[in-house]
C-alpha cells in the first residue's frame, strides 16, 4: 500500500496566501479628495457612466459589441469548458455498443449441372458491448481534471482582463 502511495502524480495544489489588506485604502467621495480607508468595492463595471455623456457611452457600448478580442475571449472560454467536461470523463466508465447485420442471397444458377437448384437467402447478425473503467489509482485524471478547472479559470480572467 505504501508503494502505490509514493506513485501518486503530485502533491495537491495549495493556494498561495497572499498578504492583503482587510480594508482598501481610496479616495472616498465624502472626504474631498483626501485618502481614506473603506472596505465598499469600487464599482468598475461601468465605470464611464459617471460622465453622464451619452456619445461617450454609445462608443463604449459599440466598442464592447464590435471587440473582437472579447469574441475570441469567450470562445476560449467555451473551449475550456469543453476541455474541462472531455477530461472529467477520465474518471467515467465507457461502454462500446457495435451491431452488424448482412444479408446475402445466392443465384439459383449455380452452373453446377443440376436442373432446378433453388436461390438460397442468408442473414447474419451480429452484435457486441465493450465496457472498460480505468481506475484512477495514481490521480493522473484528477490531476487533468484539476489543470482543466484551472484553464477555464485563466480563460474567464482573461476575458475580464
Amino acid at each position: 500500500m505504501l508503494g502505490f502511495l509514493g506513485c501518486a502524480a503530485g502533491p495537491d495544489f495549495v493556494r498561495p496566501k497572499a498578504k492583503v489588506p482587510s480594508e482598501w485604502q481610496g479616495l472616498s467621495p465624502e472626504a474631498e479628495g483626501k485618502t481614506a480607508i473603506t472596505s465598499d468595492p469600487a464599482e468598475l463595471a461601468q465605470w464611464w457612466s459617471g460622465f453622464n455623456d451619452p456619445l461617450l457611452t454609445s462608443l463604449v457600448e459599440r466598442a464592447i459589441r464590435s471587440n473582437l478580442d472579447l469574441r475570441q475571449a469567450e470562445s476560449r472560454i467555451r473551449q475550456a469548458r469543453a476541455a474541462l467536461g472531455v477530461s472529467s470523463a477520465g474518471l467515467w466508465p465507457t461502454v462500446d455498443v457495435n451491431a452488424e447485420y448482412s444479408r446475402t442471397r445466392t443465384s439459383g444458377n449455380l452452373g453446377t449441372g443440376k436442373s432446378g437448384s433453388t436461390a438460397t437467402t442468408s442473414n447474419f447478425f451480429r452484435t457486441g458491448l465493450d465496457a472498460a473503467w480505468e481506475l484512477d489509482i495514481f490521480g493522473g485524471a484528477r490531476r487533468t481534471i484539476e489543470a482543466s478547472a484551472a484553464d477555464l479559470e485563466a480563460a474567464v480572467h482573461d476575458r475580464r482582463d
